[in-house]
């Protein structure tokens, strides 16, 4: 049976970290597919052995061009030499199957078309010769080739995300498949296509750097498509029956569900109401059951609020900071992260009895945190401390 396939995941009503989910999302279509930043207090870089296998599995040679000027800035000297470093682990990786080349188009008429044709622009930066500040032209792109197949860095900034931008460019030139992520709609879900804070825009501009991302409605009872490999349900409001049969099928047939729910509804001013979804049922089939609760954490984020003209910040015990030792180490999603903030979440209970489903915590709120339930008030002026029934830590993605 596929619904071992299923995750879910706490969405929050205000932006989630977008980085939890779009490391979840590209992991969950692929396992394969799965990137990590380097988090460690040294910095030493090494790649993630997901890179290792898809340099290790190119069946043909991936050219990468690295368009860096060598008169740099001095903060930017070190800039040059860790992507060289980086370059240099994944070659070794590739067997021979990729090939580096540094280029300084400065002075050479030719080399700056190419850089241009392929869209790596010439950037501006400030520095400082004599106590005077000065601007200087410089390049800091790279350029991934496969055939007749191109993917561009165009502005190398930092090393944070490089291995992220270095491996979705390769494995985007050198995949002869393109898979597609949907979006459900209908029920009033989160819009992949609406650019305000409620939607879901910068998570659809992630995902289609590798696939082809669309919206399917099964509010009318169609069937989603055979050629939806990955479907997202970001935050409905009611789904009916018919709505989770074709999302059960849909599963059985090999697909891929990930499950981004909201626990509230806000109302308003700061105060909300318990969203019903209508997956309960079906989420605790595939090993979840849904807290009717909010979780609030004494490990947490500041948070901004507005009253009148005047705009603070404080502690905010409804947006739960995750620390690294509430994450699951053992997992590709969550091994390299360090903290994660889930504002506005419920807690989740791991459900046993079906043995075709496999349940991992991947993380948790730290044993100072407690729950709430309706009515819900969010204001931060308030004393936390007099709902506090009991402490513990509970179960916020799986």
């Amino acid at each position: 049976m596929a619904s071992k396939r299923v995750r879910y995941g706490g969405y929050s009503t205000a932006s989630v970290l977008v980085v939890l989910c779009i490391i979840t999302v590209l992991n969950f279509i692929s396992s394969r597919h799965f990137l990590r930043a380097d988090l460690t207090e040294t910095k030493d870089f090494t790649v993630s052995d997901s890179t290792k296998q898809i340099l290790g599995s190119l069946d043909d040679v991936v050219d990468v061009k690295v368009y860096f000027s060598k008169k740099l800035p001095p903060h930017l000297i070190g800039l040059r030499r860790q992507v060289k470093d980086i370059l240099d682990e994944y070659k070794a990786y590739s067997h021979g199957k990729l090939k580096v080349r540094f280029i300084d188009p400065k002075g050479d008429p030719r080399e700056e078309e190419r850089a241009r044709f392929l869209g790596i622009p010439q950037v501006q930066l400030q520095v400082i010769e004599k106590d005077q500040a000065q601007v200087m032209n410089a390049y800091l792109g790279i350029a991934v080739l496969y055939g007749d197949k191109k993917e561009v860095i165009p502005v190398v900034r930092g090393t944070e995300n490089l291995e992220y931008d270095l491996t979705s460019a390769i494995l985007k030139v050198s995949s002869n498949e393109e898979k597609t992520v949907a979006f459900l709609s209908g029920h009033n879900e989160r819009d992949p296509y609406d650019e305000e804070a409620s939607g879901c825009s910068i998570l659809r501009q992630e995902l289609e750097k590798q696939y082809r991302v669309r919206k399917v409605d099964t509010s009318k009872g169609d069937k989603i498509p055979d050629d939806v490999d990955t479907l997202i349900v970001a935050g409905p409001e009611k789904l009916s029956e018919r709505d989770k049969y074709e999302i059960d099928q849909f599963i059985m047939r090999g697909g891929r569900v990930i499950f981004l729910i909201d626990p509230i509804k806000m109302e308003y001013g700061l105060y909300a109401q318990p969203l019903e979804t209508g997956l309960d049922d079906m989420l605790e089939h595939y090993g979840v059951k849904l807290g009717k609760n909010l979780t609030l954490d004494r490990f947490n984020e500041n948070a901004s609020f507005r009253s009148g003209f005047v705009t603070y910040s404080l502690p905010y015990p409804f947006w739960v900071k995750v620390i690294r030792s509430g994450l699951n180490k053992e997992h590709v999603v969550t091994s390299e992260l360090e903290d994660i903030v889930l504002p506005w979440t419920s807690s989740l209970e791991p459900k046993e009895g079906n043995p075709s489903v496999k349940v991992e915590v991947l993380a948790s709120s730290s044993r100072y945190s407690w729950t709430i339930r309706s009515p819900y008030n969010l204001s931060p002026n308030q004393n936390f401390a007099s709902r506090i029934k009991e402490r513990k830590s509970y179960p916020l993605v799986v």
